[in-house]
């Protein structure tokens, strides 16, 4: 695990600003989608989407990540 002070110290600010926002969304967007689900028809299979929609929110996050992330110290810092 790292932070952006690994990468760009400068820039570590801007970076974790960022990067908590979009990360935060998730703590406001989960619990309206999940209510909103669950008001439909509470089921097991309604539980299940809501796993499977988090599953989706965060795969993609990490296959990129795999491919493309670095904690080397960045040349535009």
């Amino acid at each position: 695990m790292f932070s952006p002070l690994d990468f760009a110290p400068n820039q570590a600010g801007a970076i974790f600003s960022v990067t908590n926002t979009v990360a935060n969304l998730s703590g406001f967007l989960a619990p309206q989608i999940t209510g909103h689900l669950l008001n439909m028809d509470n089921s097991i299979g309604q539980w299940q989407i809501s796993f499977w929609i988090s599953a989706m929110v965060y795969i993609p996050g990490f296959i990129l990540f795999q491919i493309w992330g670095t904690d080397q110290l960045q040349a535009w810092n």
